[in-house]
């Protein structure tokens, strides 16, 4: 069994997965071998549960309403605790209970049965427990390829347009086996649906579309996908498939992968250092800002276990909404990513026609990437084709300086929570400028619209957050962050300045020396503002004249 040896291999040959195994432990599991005549399960509490047991962990799709699983509520508690019949489970909870004796495992959690669904208090308590509990999983066993609890943890067809899987034939020759394939195997990221270069898409796995799933995912030491066709392992120590299951298929040094900028001159520029973990976590925000959520408040509580894990492994600092303190002003510079935008074969969710939005609800201040719904991108804060990147200046902040943030959690009980109101005072350059909002002729993002002087002149580009914050608008306000880096992962449109900059070598670049800032719009009395985009390219000249002064963000 494929499974088997997955497991086997991890826990006896990969030192990098002992280390990293987590501790925490569930407030409930599900004892699948509870009777020794019957298929039935039952909720099983913590206490009654030995220190040293395994458990394996359930990552799934509810789907619509009419299709969700079996639930664990206040008034069923008492029944759930005495038995559950097997019957009544879903196709996707009775294929983990099998795995689950299949693999001599004892205990199995699943969110619906496992956390009380109506108790509030209960439920937050489990939530800001996730990285524990998927972070202390044996494995998880991932249904990638199902919609609902009705499809199962089983290998789904493949949809026509996906490649076939190849063909293949072993060998063995003591102690090794050979595997002649008929032609290239399938990706392993393109089988999951990762964005690992940051221009591929999606793909149309339903888990995979869902924003709780990401942080069960990526705090599972272990995980099994049931993908399309095949299964897909993953763990701290490697990636495998069922066409190549001891390989990792994602060429982290191909030439189209992208490379962070550094916040300053002197960061560390190790796989280890500040700047890939940086990228990391946009990485994550990214991952996370494409899937879809069912209720809207749940926007920062189903990323909270990644926020937790991160911080206690990276000291990143303050946790602001989806931002780390650490990470600013770098990680003021995210744009939106409307749908029309997007070149990407991968199903169209009901949500997805009114991305990106802003919450009904205040649910954070407009800096943070948490305050849209809708998928984020930080292309700005990446560069390539470049060989050394030793060499590669930043360009420095300029005359932009955080003095000061207010940030009033809605529970304090809650650091990772949601905010009930923020700010964030900076000293810089502001001014005012026009607008364009007709489409950049080369911009194959469509997304981008022209900042014009008084006299029609362009000076500049950005990206509205929202399109329809601008149906009235004329001008807005600009605030310089950073000087614009030749090697951008995302090159300047050629037509935005019809050729008359010269701009084809660094030092050419270098002497224009282009801003990147935010695009904003006053939000009451004084130099009170609210972000309403992201401005790229801008002449410096704009700000001649102008005096750096105190504002406040909201």
């Amino acid at each position: 069994m494929l499974i088997r040896t997955w497991l086997s291999n991890c826990v006896t040959k990969h030192s990098k997965c002992r280390q990293a195994a987590g501790r925490g432990f569930p407030k409930r599991l599900l004892d699948v071998r509870a009777f020794a005549s019957s298929n039935d399960i039952r909720l099983v509490e913590r206490q009654s549960v030995p220190a040293t047991a395994q458990y394996v962990t359930l990552s799934h799709c509810w789907g619509p309403v009419a299709k969700h699983p079996i639930c664990t509520k206040k008034a069923t508690l008492s029944d759930r605790v005495q038995r559950i019949q097997f019957e009544d489970l879903s196709t996707t909870f009775k294929d983990a209970v099998k795995i689950c004796r299949d693999l001599d495992q004892k205990y199995l959690w699943i969110d619906s049965l496992c956390i009380i669904q109506d108790d509030r208090k209960d439920t937050s308590e489990q939530v800001a427990g996730m990285a524990s509990i998927y972070g202390g999983s044996y494995v998880t066993l991932a249904a990638l390829s199902s919609a609902d609890s009705t499809q199962g943890c089983r290998i789904q067809p493949r949809e026509p347009a996906k490649p076939k899987l190849s063909r293949y034939q072993d060998f063995d020759f003591d102690p090794q086996r050979v595997r002649i394939l008929e032609h290239s195997p399938t990706y392993w990221h393109l089988e999951y649906g990762d964005n690992p270069y940051k221009h591929d898409g999606y793909g149309s796995n339903p888990l995979r579309m869902r924003a709780w799933t990401l942080q069960e995912r990526e705090l599972s030491l272990r995980c099994i996908n049931f993908a399309q066709g095949q299964l897909l392992w993953q763990c701290r120590t490697m990636k495998g498939s069922s066409e190549l299951p001891w390989q990792e298929m994602i060429r982290k040094h191909d030439d189209s992968y992208p490379l962070p900028l550094k916040l300053n001159q002197g960061e560390d520029f190790t796989s280890r250092g500040p700047a890939f973990q940086r990228e990391h976590w946009y990485g994550l925000v990214e991952d996370y800002s494409s899937r879809y959520l069912t209720n809207e408040s749940d926007k920062l509580p189903a990323v909270e276990g990644l926020a937790s894990k991160f911080s206690e492994e990276q000291n990143p600092g303050d946790y602001l909404a989806g931002i780390w303190s650490k990470h600013l002003p770098s990680a003021l510079l995210w744009r939106t990513v409307p749908l029309y935008s997007r070149n990407r074969n991968q199903p169209t969710n009901p949500l997805a026609a009114f991305l990106p939005r802003r919450p009904q609800e205040y649910r954070a201040p407009s800096w943070s990437w948490t305050s849209i719904d809708g998928e984020i991108s930080y292309e700005s804060q990446r560069i390539s084709g470049c060989d050394d990147t030793s060499g590669i200046y930043d360009g420095g902040y300029g005359n932009v300086e955080i003095t000061g943030l207010y940030y009033q959690l809605a529970a304090t009980s809650d650091p990772l929570g949601t905010p009930s109101c923020a700010g964030l005072r900076m000293q810089g350059n502001i001014t005012e400028l026009g607008i364009n909002m007709q489409p950049i002729k080369d911009d194959s993002t469509e997304s981008l619209r022209r900042l014009i002087w008084a006299d029609g002149t362009t000076v500049g580009a950005f990206y509205p957050d929202i399109v329809d914050d601008f149906r009235f608008a004329r001008s807005i306000y600009v605030l310089s962050i950073r000087s614009e880096p030749f090697y951008s992962s995302i090159q300047m449109p050629i037509y935005l300045y019809g050729g008359r900059l010269s701009l084809s070598e660094p030092a050419n670049w270098n002497d224009h020396d282009l801003r990147m800032g935010l695009a904003l719009m006053r939000a009451g009395s004084g130099e009170k503002y609210r972000r309403v985009g992201l401005v790229r390219w801008l002449v410096k000249e704009v700000f001649d004249g102008t005096q750096s002064v105190e504002l406040e963000i909201v």
